[in-house]
């Protein structure tokens, strides 16, 4: 061998060894392979389930399909959402395979969050010198109150992105434990591009983070954090022709806003995200961290007042319609304070009183037997009470997803419509796809077109004079109906006129026929 080769060998060598230690650090690391598994798990999920994208998800989805072929229009709804978009149009590159993307992405990232939410739980309960079961029954009350926000799984089954979100502001916390100031950093950003409520716990860290985070090259990423963000939600809409601030401008027009007291209508909402066990465990936590100069737990009572502070400010200042989904991340930062309160009793009635005021106290011989029998009897009062709302919960969930699935079949039958029909180019040349409000987004997906550019109030888009498409839901499937056509496409477009796409006794698989043929 050569000098010249011996001598590149030997360069190459580390290098080899480098890579193939990280190899081996990587198959004996748990966590890589749990998420390796996550998306895995989320697609079996997803099958067992047989749901669909809702409304918003369709629309995002619909966002990277245009922006792909430069045609992004954001002027109709869904409201304009960075971070799902990030997402949508690098999969848009694989077709019709970006539906199952994006819903394998949302579900893989929403099952995070209740494990992370009993995770911290457990990190702000758990003292090495004391048992382990307090922290366990903390991180358990978390995590299963996070499953339980009322709603929560009807938003994760139908992709919503805020399930996800919320594990994004979760996992950031995570990190600030860790002392992970990138990850935290990374996190908030992410969570950023999807709620504008994230901005104030992002400013605050920011802050913190100029002036006393002295790692290297975080004031880069801070800078870069202060540039991409209003860029990717206000940037991108001039880009493409829309407002500026067309987010804001859709989010002031929800059928949801609220018509009665703005404020405690805001408040109602929040409250009936989760139950009252929960509720008062948080609060009596969120007081007791204050008196035990407890930062960390009540950092976490912090978030959530900060988040509801903003969101209020928006309701009554700027008339955003103040929804319950838009508060699941103070819910669930509340949940995990009630779970470190149901914790801490625990850590009382497995040790000692000197759980009531932190590491300095002294216990006084493994603590009083009263003090103990009354926080054990707390704790279990807490949990028994949660039982019944566990059932309710599970019920309303199993009602869900039934209406769910029949939505699902629906949405299957429109796509199976407008093949049989001739496909979406074919309908488009014969005029406006058009259909009621709740299937706009998903007509626009079927007919490649932007949302903004499909019919979604009937009766005005038929006034307006030009070629229209209607499509009309039926309980077994679709009709078709045109209006307004003229010259050689009244011949052309015939097809489509009083043409159906039902699931018939002959026909359970489905039939495409004109009833006046």
């Amino acid at each position: 061998m050569s000098l010249t080769s011996s001598h590149s060998a030997a360069l190459a060598a580390p290098d080899t060894d480098s890579a193939r230690g990280v190899l081996r650090r990587a198959v004996n690391n748990p966590w890589v392979w749990a998420w390796i598994a996550l998306p895995l798990l989320s697609y079996l999920i997803l099958r067992w389930a047989q749901t669909s994208p809702g409304y918003d998800p369709y629309g995002w989805l619909d966002w990277g399909y245009q922006a792909l072929r430069g045609h992004l229009n954001l002027h109709g709804a869904p409201s304009w959402k960075p971070v799902t978009f990030i997402f949508t149009l690098p999969y848009s590159i694989f077709g019709h395979y970006s539906w199952w993307l994006w819903r394998i992405t949302a579900l893989s990232f929403a099952i995070v969050g209740p494990v992370t939410g009993g995770r911290i739980a457990y990190r702000l309960v758990r003292r090495e010198d004391e048992p382990i079961w307090p922290a366990l029954i903390a991180a358990l009350f978390a995590g299963i109150g996070i499953v339980m926000i009322v709603q929560y799984w009807h938003y994760i089954l139908s992709s919503q992105s805020d399930p996800m979100l919320v594990s994004f502001v979760l996992l950031g916390f995570d990190a600030l434990l860790s002392r992970r100031w990138r990850l935290t950093l990374f996190c908030l950003f992410i969570a950023g591009l999807g709620r504008p409520e994230v901005w104030a716990l992002m400013g605050l860290y920011w802050l913190w983070c100029w002036f006393k985070v002295p790692v290297p090259g975080i004031r880069r990423w801070l800078i870069a954090a202060l540039i991409i963000t209003p860029f990717l939600w206000f940037g991108i809409p001039v880009i493409t022709g829309a407002y500026w601030d067309i987010a804001g401008r859709l989010a002031q027009h929800s059928v949801r806003e609220l018509h009665s007291n703005k404020f405690t209508g805001t408040l109602t909402r929040f409250f009936d995200l989760t139950y009252w066990p929960v509720l008062v465990s948080a609060a009596v936590t969120f007081l007791w961290s204050l008196l035990r100069r407890d930062w960390w737990v009540a950092g976490v009572g912090a978030v959530a007042i900060i988040w509801m502070g903003v969101e209020e400010w928006f309701v009554l200042s700027n008339g955003f319609p103040g929804v319950a989904r838009y508060m699941f991340e103070a819910g669930a930062f509340t949940i995990v304070l009630g779970g470190i309160g149901v914790g801490w009793l625990a850590r009382i009635a497995f040790g000692s009183t000197a759980a009531l005021w932190g590491r300095g106290a002294v216990s006084g011989g493994g603590g009083r037997l009263p003090a103990r029998l009354g926080a054990g009897v707390l704790a279990l009062v807490l949990v028994g009470f949660m039982a019944p709302y566990a059932k309710s919960a599970w019920d309303w969930e199993h009602v869900d997803i039934v209406g769910q699935r029949a939505r699902t079949h629906s949405i299957y039958m429109l796509d199976r419509t407008i093949a049989r029909a001739g496909g979406a180019a074919f309908v488009r040349s014969c005029g406006v796809p058009t259909v009621d409000v709740g299937a706009a987004s998903i007509l626009a997906w079927d007919t490649h077109l932007n949302t903004a550019q499909v019919g979604y109030i009937p009766v005005r888009q038929i006034h307006m004079g030009g070629p229209v498409v209607l499509f009309t839901g039926l309980f077994n499937g679709w009709v078709m109906h045109t209006y307004n056509e003229h010259g050689a496409a009244v011949s052309r477009c015939r097809v489509l006129n009083d043409a159906y796409y039902l699931e018939t006794a002959g026909h359970p698989t489905g039939e495409f026929f004109h009833l006046n043929h």
